[in-house]
């Protein structure tokens, strides 16, 4: 499931902070929202309602999440499509 930053944007669950023009959400609420881990996100510290919390762009929790390596069988229809293409 990819995550699309307008869905953030809307979702009242997620803390947002924008930074000189740079938007970042809380690790923990997106986390929760898509039910996956983000421990691998380099988080920016920001104080939101006076506690410190961890937030990261919607690039940065993108490009931390787990991808399933591609089996034999995926492999082998990548390599088809792109012979006959």
């Amino acid at each position: 499931m990819e995550i699309k930053k307008e869905d953030l944007m809307q979702a009242e669950g997620i803390r947002k902070v924008n930074q000189d023009g740079v938007d970042y959400f809380c690790i923990s609420d997106v986390a929760a929202y898509v039910k996956e881990d983000f421990k691998m996100v380099r988080p920016v510290k920001f104080e939101f309602k006076g506690i410190e919390l961890s937030f990261a762009t919607i690039e940065q929790i993108e490009k931390s999440r787990y991808k399933e390596p591609l089996s034999d069988f995926d492999k082998m229809l990548l390599k088809i499509k792109k012979v006959s293409e």
